[in-house]
């Protein structure tokens, strides 16, 4: 909190008036102050959580640690799925072999961390359910936003779209699992195949914008970006082929079809299938 005693600018912030006991927004040319008025202005944090990888939460630029693996898993299930949950729901999911008051409890105490750990409301907490203050900002859901407003990918377009593309760094979650949570693991496995094949489509697009705009070298290394995603894709092989022979590289384009002649046949067992 910050006391200020006149007031230069005026500004978006949440103010107590200690006189009134009430909250007042600031952003009104009409509000004036005098140089006694005496206000607390309370600033909200900016919280960013990647989950791109490894889960990182960042309060306005600052690393912030979760040492209960749990707690980083449930902050990571609220705001990916960006809805309320009912505890009882949560409790089960999180806590699969304790009774149902044990996994309440459980769950209780993990929230009660986590709260101390966030502030400023960050936890929206029911007497029977859960959720995220909406203001949390999460690479996934720019990620997919992004990309679903472009479904296609123009000269003009394609900045904006390769940003998202860039907050993919690493598979959904990559690396971190809750061993005794298997409906978690469940969900999060399908959550990193259908991020993927957004990563994947999208990655094509752009490549064939980067073609169009005769960014021959670049759409090549976003064609083996895709490739990378599933060596078994035939369309990323026969893309890159074409952009090898465009840019006149033939020996390579002629590498990339024996490359793809030798891939094994797709199988069910190679190829899970994370429908539900």
């Amino acid at each position: 909190m910050i006391l200020v005693t006149k007031p230069t600018a005026v500004v978006q912030l949440r103010l107590l008036d200690y006189s009134t006991n009430s909250d007042t927004m600031i952003g009104n040319p009409h509000l004036h102050f005098t140089q006694h008025d005496s206000w607390v202005i309370t600033l909200m944090s900016t919280f960013k959580l990647y989950l791109f990888g490894s889960p990182r939460l960042e309060r306005d630029g600052v690393a912030v640690k979760i040492s209960r693996r749990k707690a980083r898993a449930l902050l990571c299930y609220l705001a990916a799925t960006g809805k309320p949950h009912v505890r009882d729901s949560l409790a089960t999911l999180f806590w699969p072999a304790y009774g149902q008051s044990e996994a309440r409890v459980a769950l209780s105490r993990h929230l009660y961390d986590l709260n101390q750990i966030l502030v400023d409301d960050a936890l929206v907490l029911e007497t029977e359910s859960v959720a995220l203050r909406d203001d949390f900002w999460l690479d996934v859901a720019e990620f997919a936003a992004v990309l679903a407003a472009h479904p296609t990918v123009t000269a003009r377009e394609l900045p904006t779209v390769q940003a998202a593309i860039d907050l993919y760094r690493a598979d959904f979650l990559a690396g971190f699992t809750l061993p005794d949570c298997p409906d978690f693991d469940e969900w999060q496995a399908f959550q990193s195949e259908t991020l993927r094949q957004t990563l994947r489509a999208a990655l094509e697009k752009v490549a064939l914008a980067q073609a169009a705009m005769h960014d021959g070298e670049n759409a090549i290394a976003t064609a083996r970006r895709q490739l990378a995603l599933d060596p078994l894709d035939e369309a990323a092989h026969r893309t890159l082929m074409q952009l090898y022979a465009q840019a006149g590289q033939q020996a390579a384009a002629l590498r990339q079809y024996d490359q793809c002649r030798q891939k094994p046949p797709p199988s069910s067992a190679a190829r899970p299938n994370w429908r539900r």
